[in-house]
């Protein structure tokens, strides 16, 4: 999981380990599972968005969400990130995955300029692809909220978006790139959760992956996109994941946003 154009950055950061700066990044060290991880939080990129749901004085179901899935991953697994955002749980997880790998899909380019530098900050390196994964290939419209920071930026799908992106099924690009099949998946995709399954349910279905991390997004009069603009409802997407052959084991709702963990029966 090394990364050796990283190296010189973090002989660097052990010279500021304890002040918290490296060149023009100011960071902050999380602690989760005595796994400590560093990542930029200057505010311009989402770093009081990190701090507010990560920080260790913060009581957040964020944390206790990424603080379960890395207690169920086995050191040699195979982790995909869809809708990786600026890189917590993708970071945490590369470095946990000492005999593993990391695949990690984010499609908007500033989320994933940012995601590369957490990683970087950390001396590590992961499989990222700037691609939107969902139901076919192709292009789709999305929009792009009015907030001026990185990290607040999150693409939702929309027939009158105002920016382009590119789409694959998760399962053709997997057997096009020839890519490593998952044991754990997390998905948090703005409301397209139910697309991003059924363009990835030959690999879900595999024996071998047996934990799914899902974020639903509910609609509500504030909500910029849910699942129900793709015409499910929450019931019918946990029997989908049922259907798959896994069990849920978790379920957390935080206002508009439904937190399912599930395990392969």
């Amino acid at each position: 999981m090394r990364n050796p154009r990283a190296a010189a950055q973090y002989i660097y950061t052990q010279i500021g380990d304890r002040l918290g700066w490296t060149d023009d990044v100011v960071w902050e060290k999380f602690i989760i599972n005595g796994l400590a991880c560093r990542f930029d939080t200057r505010d311009e990129v989402g770093g009081q968005d990190l701090k507010n749901m990560y920080s260790a004085n913060t009581s957040s179901s964020e944390r206790d969400q990424l603080a379960d899935l890395l207690s169920r991953l086995h050191r040699d697994d195979v982790f995909y990130d869809i809708g990786a955002h600026l890189g917590f749980y993708s970071v945490f997880a590369a470095k946990y995955l000492t005999e593993g790998n990391a695949y990690l899909f984010e499609p908007y380019p500033p989320n994933v300029e940012q995601l590369k530098r957490n990683l970087e900050l950390n001396d590590l390196s992961a499989n990222v692809y700037e691609v939107a994964l969902s139901d076919e290939n192709g292009m789709m419209t999305v929009r792009v909220p009015s907030h001026e920071y990185t990290g607040m930026q999150m693409l939702s799908l929309s027939d009158n978006g105002e920016e382009v992106i590119n789409t694959f099924r998760g399962d053709e690009i997997i057997e096009r790139e020839d890519l490593s099949p998952p044991n754990a998946v997390k998905i948090d995709v703005e409301g397209a959760e139910p697309l991003v399954v059924d363009g990835l349910e030959n690999t879900l279905a595999r024996e071998d992956c047996r934990l799914l991390s899902v974020e639903v997004h509910l609609p509500s009069e504030n909500s910029i996109s849910s699942i129900r603009d793709h015409g499910w409802t929450i019931q019918e997407f946990e029997s989908r994941i049922q259907e798959l052959g896994f069990d849920i084991v978790k379920t957390n709702r935080r206002d508009t946003e439904v937190h399912l963990l599930a395990e392969k029966r």
